[in-house]
């Protein structure tokens, strides 16, 4: 059984780390902030506030951050949405001057570690009906493939032609809709983790991280990828689906 782990990795990169953050917060991710209290680690959820990738400065609002202020200046924190997770040491600046307020501003990180907690078994798509996929990028920009292969966490898909400048990594794609024979329209914001263009048969593969969908469209996937894999298993196919230009 092959198992995606891809995106558990350590990340130092500035400017990537303000788009991951940003991302989390603009996306609804859950956050919460991790102290050690009496010899026992304590996990407290924390309400972002903003995310200011100029001024690098992440705004949190905790009565428990506030009232630790004075002993604690580095704080770890978590960020969590489904199976993903970015978790990191922030150094508070300051909090409020208004003592009825519960904001503190913390420095961004100098290192990320953006992980997958849920292991996600990554089902080969080739040899099942076809799944199209429509994605609508930045600009109203539409583009057309197929699903190669298909976890509960994201997907790898097949696009014709050159695509490497119009999806790139980090972009959010507002609607992915994946398009399953005889079910419903799963619809899903994701974000592209890797492009990369086959230049022998024109066409392009990207990696999509799938960032927020519906509870209806949550098991709509779940029931797809159920079904793939139950005949994959049936047929003898692999798990893990290889790039084809077919």
């Amino acid at each position: 059984m092959s198992i995606s782990t891809e995106f558990d990795r350590e990340i130092s990169d500035s400017k990537e780390i303000g788009e991951l953050l940003q991302m989390a917060f603009l996306h609804g991710w859950n956050f919460s902030c991790m102290q050690l209290v009496r010899n026992h680690l304590t996990s407290d959820d924390v309400t972002v506030l903003d995310v200011n990738v100029f001024d690098r400065e992440l705004i949190v609002d905790s009565d428990v951050l506030v009232a630790s202020s004075e002993k604690t200046r580095v704080v770890a924190f978590r960020a969590q949405s489904g199976g993903l997770s970015l978790i990191f040491k922030a150094t508070l600046e300051g909090t409020s001057k208004d003592p009825s307020a519960c904001e503190c501003t913390f420095r961004f990180p100098q290192f990320l570690r953006f992980s997958q907690l849920r292991k996600a078994v990554r089902i080969n798509m080739l040899d099942q009906s076809a799944i199209p996929v429509t994605l609508y990028a930045d600009r109203g920009e539409q583009f057309q493939g197929r699903v190669i292969d298909l976890s509960a966490t994201g997907a790898k898909i097949q696009l014709l032609g050159d695509v490497s400048s119009k999806l790139e990594p980090m972009q959010v794609i507002e609607d992915c809709q994946l398009i399953p024979p005889n079910s419903r329209t799963v619809d899903l914001k994701a974000q592209v983790r890797g492009n990369f263009f086959d230049t022998s048969c024109g066409v392009s593969f990207i990696r999509c991280e799938f960032v927020e969908m519906g509870e209806t469209d949550e098991s709509e996937l779940q029931k797809l990828i159920s079904a793939a894999l139950r005949q994959n298993r049936a047929e003898g196919i692999g798990l893990y689906g290889q790039e084809a230009c077919a």
